[in-house]
């Protein structure tokens, strides 16, 4: 089972498989975060998508970097700050997240 969706039945949230994403709502990435903070996991960075008609649109105003951050609590902040500003309540995100820390 890939880390998205380990981190997904711990925030007690569905995941949404779309090809090769696994997506996050909106509406549940408050959750998912407190997940990857509790896990001690690192989020690398977030891109934001749309679901219309079937298919999947990214946002390219939603895309955001944080492989510099060595900290899981720091990169969390950020990537909840991002979500704040560009979020919509009808977006989903793909996390990119550090594989190598989970408690």
């Amino acid at each position: 089972m890939g880390l998205t969706r380990t981190l997904g039945r711990r925030a007690v949230i569905g995941i949404r498989e779309v090809g090769g994403l696994q997506l996050v709502a909106f509406a549940d990435a408050r959750a998912f975060l407190d997940a990857c903070v509790a896990a001690g996991v690192l989020v690398l960075g977030i891109e934001g998508f749309y679901f219309e008609n079937g298919q999947v649109r990214p946002d390219m105003g939603a895309i955001a970097d944080f492989s510099q951050m060595t900290s899981s609590e720091e990169s969390v902040l950020e990537a909840r700050t991002f979500i704040e500003v560009v979020g919509r309540s009808e977006m989903l995100f793909d996390f990119m997240l550090s594989e190598e820390v989970i408690a």
